[in-house]
């Protein structure tokens, strides 16, 4: 399997799109688009992996796990401390919203996390 970065861009450019129309359909910033196919960022939003996974229709597993191999990159390949900052925050503000998630969606977070 591979991350979800190099996945988006096969899949966009397969069906010949730009990233600004790719991001208008999924309602982001086309650099934020740009930041997940260069494993810069990493999608923390259940409303983005449901787009995606309609999109090019896969599994939102399949969408979920191909992030986790792109989080492995992203620390891999890119020390820049305020990235690092910024996913640490995401990561606290998940675990403080964990108190409204059921069972399923906190392990999901764990496995995420390791």
């Amino acid at each position: 399997m591979e991350a979800l970065g190099a996945f988006l861009k096969k899949k966009r450019l397969e069906k010949g799109l730009s990233y600004s129309k790719l991001s208008e359909k999924l309602g982001v910033t086309a650099m934020y688009l740009c930041d997940i196919e260069n494993n810069k960022r990493i999608p923390m939003k259940s409303e983005l992996f449901e787009k995606l996974s309609i999109f090019f229709n896969v599994s939102i597993e399949e969408i979920k796990k191909m992030a986790a191999i792109g989080k492995t990159e992203t620390f891999k390949n890119d020390t820049d401390p305020n990235e690092i900052l910024e996913l640490k925050l995401v990561l606290a503000r998940r675990i403080f919203e964990a108190d409204k998630m059921d069972k399923k969606e906190i392990q999901e977070l764990i496995n995420q996390i390791k």
